[in-house]
């Protein structure tokens, strides 16, 4: 088993096989139970499997190894640990279909008694956002909140399961996407405040600037703004950092607003955070591209 897990870790999926057909020869050649093939030995497999990429296999083999438990071959039946193994690859996965995929794993585990745990929700959440389909993330997120609130302590959400919805958000560009961001941030507001979820963060108001930020609605610049100066500082107190500035500069120089851009330097220094180099190439660089008579002086 120890050799098969180094091999395993660096993804040689032809030396775990190899071990596992010497285990098994071993076992019917001698008949030692402690050489018999175990589940940690399949785990290792499943793991250099997903390690290399190969998903079907990683998929068929989970398969074979509920076979070979039903047919009393393997004393223990695949457990989490299998499953999130495969579950992880496919979130890792730049398959298209990866994530549907990922799900029907997730249900096949509640179907074969085994629990799933907050990492395997937060893997197939993971692999919707990543396919940009950030609806399907967000269902599967209520999803675990109903659960939780049923009782089930296992489903309950962690910060890297929100962040990981408001990253496909932003990612789609959706003119969704803002609102979207903004009504996840005022349900983690309401449960930091009742000790549900850890405080949130900088990186957190982030997250949601950059959803508006990237927003196709129309005006998706200007509520990058007003979140920053209305929500973020006035109505929460959450002090922004340079990367606050610079993703609702860069949104509004997009759109043309290098004036709107420019004056948040002024702002900048009035909330003690200090301009990088990005900062000024976003206004220098808009003013190079403008149009306007006085872009030059600018």
């Amino acid at each position: 088993s120890t050799a098969i897990d180094a091999w395993a870790k660096q993804g040689r999926v032809d030396r775990v096989e190899q071990l596992l057909q010497d285990m098994h020869a071993a076992y019917k050649d001698v008949g030692l139970e402690q050489l018999k093939p175990n589940l940690p030995a399949f785990n290792g497999l499943l793991v250099a499997l997903a390690r290399a990429g190969e998903m079907d296999r990683a998929e068929s083999m989970l398969q074979q190894m509920e076979d070979l438990h039903d047919a009393g071959e393997l004393e223990e039946p695949p457990g989490v640990i299998s499953y999130s193994t495969v579950l992880d690859a496919f979130a890792k996965s730049k398959e298209r279909g990866s994530a549907s995929r990922a799900e029907t794993i997730l249900r096949q585990m509640k179907h074969r008694g085994v629990e799933a745990n907050v990492i395997s929700w937060n893997s197939v959440i993971d692999a919707y956002s990543k396919e940009k389909n950030p609806e399907r993330a967000e269902a599967l997120l209520n999803e675990m909140n109903d659960e939780y609130l049923k009782g089930n302590h296992s489903f309950k959400p962690t910060m890297r399961t929100y962040s990981v919805v408001l990253s496909g958000w932003s990612d789609t560009r959706s003119p969704k996407s803002g609102e979207r961001a903004e009504s996840l941030l005022h349900h983690m507001k309401n449960l930091a405040d009742a000790d549900e979820l850890e405080p949130l963060d900088v990186v957190v108001y982030n997250s949601v600037l950059a959803c508006w930020a990237k927003s196709s609605f129309k005006g998706a610049a200007l509520r990058a703004k007003d979140f920053l100066e209305k929500t973020m500082i006035a109505r929460d107190g959450m002090k922004p950092d340079t990367y606050s500035y610079n993703t609702v500069m860069s949104a509004l120089v997009r759109v043309g607003h290098i004036g709107e851009a420019e004056s948040m330097l002024d702002s900048m220094r009035e909330n003690g955070v200090q301009p990088d180099i990005t900062t000024y190439n976003t206004i220098l660089y808009a003013w190079v591209n403008s149009d306007a008579r006085n872009a030059a002086v600018r």
